[in-house]
């Protein structure tokens, strides 16, 4: 009888020291991560700045005034570098977008809106409600909430002062500080380049100036610039225009010329040149006249035989024979 009682005492004894030391850790753990927190204020890299950045879990943080030591804010989480060039820097608080004064510590416009990007020529993209419009730094609304989206992840002015956005159509156009449509919103894509806005509707490329005057028609499959110039690509033909593509410079840019010879004799004295635009591959003489354009993924000489390759599934059956003017043959055997 004795034994039994003995072995519960022992069993209650350890079950309450296993509590006390649970407790014990878990007091210490607390104590531990305060003084953590206590010691995680850091200065920001501005020297001239006024306050103290402390921080918290989950990348929260909340600004002191060097001075009073009072907190200037509450906790919020940087969304913008705190390093950039604008006084005004996008902040993050519970769920809300809003800017913090980097220059004071302080919120210059209350955290409301559902995104917020960052200002350029004295405004900011907003959204609010699937709306996205612009606000100046007084929080007033300069060009109203019309256009569709709540996304606004690079939505800001250019250095030129021109923004892309699109409508509930999902259409993209591009407008100017005053909020007015330079390039009505009627493409699937569009990029500012060095001297106008490329176009993009399916699939076919065109540009525009940027008084919004189309300069190349959309009817291209592909348009990229280089040097100040368009290279511009239909039908397996390059052309170069100039950068805002008022201007033919040249109607046939090749990407690569090379001399072709017989792989099965070694010769390398065969009438005729390759040449290539992106991947595909066309023939010209030797006095620069072109034969077929480009379009074939490669041609080789075997026994006197020009040989191209067609972009097919089935290895074997896009080997063919051409003439020197691109035309089907037959298949090799």
């Amino acid at each position: 009888m004795k034994s039994i009682w003995g072995y519960i005492w022992k069993s209650l004894v350890t079950i309450i020291l296993l509590i006390i030391i649970s407790g014990v850790a878990l007091v210490a753990a607390i104590f531990i991560e305060e003084m953590i927190e206590k010691n995680r204020n850091s200065i920001s890299a501005n020297a001239g700045y006024s306050y103290y950045l402390k921080e918290y879990r989950f990348d929260q943080v909340r600004t002191i005034d060097k001075k009073t030591g009072k907190f200037l804010t509450s906790k919020f989480e940087i969304i913008e570098n705190l390093n950039g060039k604008d006084s005004l820097i996008v902040i993050k608080q519970a769920f809300r977008f809003g800017y913090l004064n980097r220059n004071t510590g302080a919120f210059a416009i209350e955290p409301q809106f559902d995104g917020a990007g960052v200002f350029s020529h004295g405004l900011a993209a907003v959204a609010l409600n699937s709306r996205i419009g612009f606000i100046n730094r007084n929080n007033q609304t300069v060009i109203p909430f019309i256009f569709a989206g709540n996304d606004i992840n690079d939505v800001k002015f250019s250095e030129k002062g021109f923004c892309v956005l699109r409508n509930e159509k999902n259409k993209y156009g591009v407008i100017d500080t005053t909020g007015k449509w330079v390039v009505r919103p009627e493409y699937d894509a569009i990029s500012e380049l060095q001297e106008g806005f490329l176009l993009k509707n399916n699939s076919l490329y065109g540009f525009s100036d940027f008084s919004g005057r189309i300069t190349l028609p959309i009817i291209n499959d592909s348009i990229y610039a280089c040097d100040s110039a368009l290279f511009v690509k239909k039908n397996y033909i390059k052309k170069m225009y100039s950068g805002d593509g008022k201007t033919l410079i040249s109607d046939f840019v090749v990407d690569e010329i090379s001399k072709m010879y017989d792989e099965e004799w070694g010769d390398t004295s065969y009438n005729y040149l390759l040449y290539r635009v992106d991947s595909k591959c066309g023939m010209m003489s030797k006095s620069g006249k072109v034969l077929f354009p480009p379009k074939y993924s490669e041609i080789r000489v075997f026994d006197n035989l020009l040989v191209a390759t067609i972009d097919n599934d089935d290895y074997q059956q896009n080997m063919i024979i051409i003439d020197c003017y691109g035309r089907p043959i037959s298949r090799l055997p």
